[in-house]
C-alpha cells in the first residue's frame, strides 16, 4: 500500500507551501550576503573599528580582518574565519592596500527580486501540478 500524506501529520499542501516559503527565504538570505564587494580606502579612512577589512600586503600575500583598527604604527584585528579566533597586528609599513567590505545594492536588489521571481514560478507550477494532478 502506497503512502498517502495527509492534512494531519503535517505533510500537506499548506506543509508543502510552508516549507518552500522557509528554503526561498533561506535562499534570499544566503545569496543577499554573497553581494559584498570590496572598496579600496587609504589607511588613514579606515572605519574604526572597521566589520570587515582585506589587508594586501607587499610580499603579495592578503589577510582578512574582523573589528580592525588602525593605531598609530599597525592594524590590529582578527584573523577572519581562524577558530579560535586568532589576533593579528600588522605594521602598516607591510601594508600595500586596504579595502573595507560593503554590499552591494543593485546586485543584492537583483538577486533580491530574481529569487523572487524563481520563488514565485515555483510556486505557480506546484499549483498548476496540484490542480492537473487532483488526488485520487
Amino acid at each position: 500500500m502506497r503512502y498517502r500524506p495527509s492534512r494531519e501529520d503535517g505533510h500537506g499542501l499548506k506543509g508543502v507551501r510552508c516549507n518552500l516559503a522557509q528554503r526561498a527565504l533561506f535562499v534570499a538570505f544566503l545569496l543577499t550576503h554573497g553581494c559584498t564587494g570590496w572598496r579600496g580606502v587609504p589607511l588613514e579612512a579606515v572605519p574604526s573599528p572597521s566589520p570587515t577589512l582585506r589587508v594586501h600586503l607587499r610580499d603579495g600575500t592578503s589577510v582578512i580582518l574582523r573589528d580592525a583598527f588602525v593605531r598609530a604604527d599597525s592594524i590590529v584585528g582578527i584573523r577572519s574565519g581562524s577558530m579560535p579566533p586568532a589576533p593579528v597586528v600588522v605594521a602598516l609599513a607591510q601594508v600595500e592596500r586596504a579595502e573595507v567590505a560593503e554590499t552591494d545594492r543593485s546586485k543584492t536588489a537583483a538577486v533580491i527580486v530574481g529569487a523572487t521571481i524563481l520563488g514565485l514560478s515555483a510556486f505557480g507550477l506546484l499549483v498548476l501540478w496540484a490542480v492537473t494532478h487532483p488526488p485520487t
